[in-house]
């Protein structure tokens, strides 16, 4: 553990920080560009398919992701990062020029898988990145300047899809997403990360016994026992994120349903109420970045969790739109301070440079997959019992997690190398 001084002296790398700030950008803007505006305009409009299929398009991309990033993630355990990083830019421009190329439905879905490896191999590259490069006390800060940037990317992208949609022709759309997609090319640190050395855990050489001295205590646990608490710390926190995700995309489910049917309001003067909550939540994701700190980390969310439960339960009982604006900055501050500490933990959890990548990339399969089966989840309950229902339910997920997430802590707690397993 370092003293308080080393930890004053710690702060972010930035010429690395740089090309973290835009792989993730190029990622999210092409993600709002692409696939959540523009493209129902290209389907429906364009090539006048029929009406479900932005959704297919959507599930395509989605489970294209979930089966790559393991296998990203393994490539670059194997490989250097910049041969990895190099390959996903080239998937994502091959697939927006054969979009551009060839006009036609199978054209538009293969580049979408292309696109969607890509990304699927990017990502487990970001994380890696900060691994090697970012010391552990700024990996919170790291991860919470890609989450705004992310959410500023998408937003963006968004926007600029609905005005080439009706605006621009419609290949104006794809032509701004390849330059997005081969804007990180213009950053060099990609060499200077295959250069970096690899922080690797620190062990004491075995002490030679000295004569007349009693031999030194055993300094190592049992290794079974060790490995036990690894896989048992592993195996929480990936039950830990699958649920959290599960529940964090199980509100845009039910955010509609509830402010239309039971707050009966429209969704603009919802969306003015949610001023506050969204002011929150950026608070939340700020402080949380800068304060997290390793060894305590996956005890923080717990905090953030009791937030988001009792905000999610707090609007359920909400009998008017501001008690509901009120209980929305409890739920927006849990959401946004959990954020960055969870992205923080994936890369602690990684463990050594041997594997790091494969362990990235499984948790953020286990992630996604969190994010198809919980809103299909919440849509059962609200349909069957009603929006508030619903928002009970992912109140009593949000409150799982909080002891699921103090027994994680327990668990890194006895696994060897505590908290930090960065190699």
């Amino acid at each position: 553990m370092q003293d308080a001084p080393a930890r004053a002296r710690a702060s972010i790398n930035r010429p690395a920080m740089a090309l973290s700030i835009a792989l993730a950008f190029s990622q999210d803007a092409i993600y709002g560009l692409v696939f959540l505006s523009f493209m129902n305009h290209y389907l429906l409009d364009v090539l006048k398919t029929s009406p479900g299929l932005p959704g297919y398009t959507l599930a395509l991309y989605g489970a294209t992701k979930l089966a790559i990033h393991p296998i990203a993630g393994r490539i670059l355990d194997r490989r250097s990062p910049r041969t990895l990083f190099r390959a996903a830019v080239a998937m994502q421009a091959g697939g927006l020029v054969l979009v551009l190329v060839v006009h036609s439905l199978w054209s538009f879905l293969v580049g979408a898988c292309l696109i969607a490896v890509g990304s699927a191999a990017i990502w487990p590259l970001l994380y890696e990145t900060i691994a090697r490069t970012q010391p552990p006390d700024v990996h919170s800060q790291a991860t919470g300047i890609l989450t705004l940037a992310g959410y500023i990317a998408t937003g963006a992208g968004f926007g600029v899809g609905v005005l080439a949609g009706n605006f621009g022709p419609w290949r104006s759309a794809f032509y701004i997403a390849l330059a997005l997609a081969l804007l990180p090319l213009l950053g060099q640190q990609m060499a200077a990360l295959d250069r970096s050395p690899v922080r690797r855990v620190h062990q004491e050489p075995p002490a030679i016994p000295v004569r007349g001295q009693p031999p030194p205590a055993a300094s190592h646990r049992n290794p079974a026992a060790s490995l036990r608490a690894r896989l048992e710390g592993a195996a929480i926190f990936a039950v830990l994120v699958f649920i959290d995700y599960a529940a964090i995309t199980s509100l845009a489910g039910a955010y509609g349903p509830y402010v239309r049917r039971s707050l009966h309001i429209t969704l603009l003067h919802t969306s003015l109420l949610l001023i506050p909550a969204a002011v929150m939540a950026l608070v939340a994701l700020l402080l949380a970045s800068r304060y997290s700190r390793p060894e305590r980390r996956l005890a923080e969310l717990a905090f953030f969790f009791l937030l988001s439960a009792a905000g999610a339960f707090g609007l359920a009982a909400a009998p008017t739109p501001w008690a509901a604006a009120i209980a929305a900055t409890f739920l927006a501050a849990g959401a946004g301070g959990s954020a960055p500490i969870i992205a923080a933990s994936m890369i602690e959890q990684g463990g050594g440079p041997a594997d790091r990548g494969l362990v990235i990339g499984t948790l953020m399969s286990i992630e996604g997959l969190g994010g198809v089966v919980g809103p299909g989840v919440a849509a059962v309950v609200i349909s069957t019992a009603g929006p508030r229902a619903g928002l009970l339910f992912i109140g009593a997920v949000f409150a799982v997690l909080i002891p699921l997430s103090y027994a994680a802590w327990r668990a890194s707690r006895r696994a060897p190398g505590g908290i930090v397993p960065v190699g």
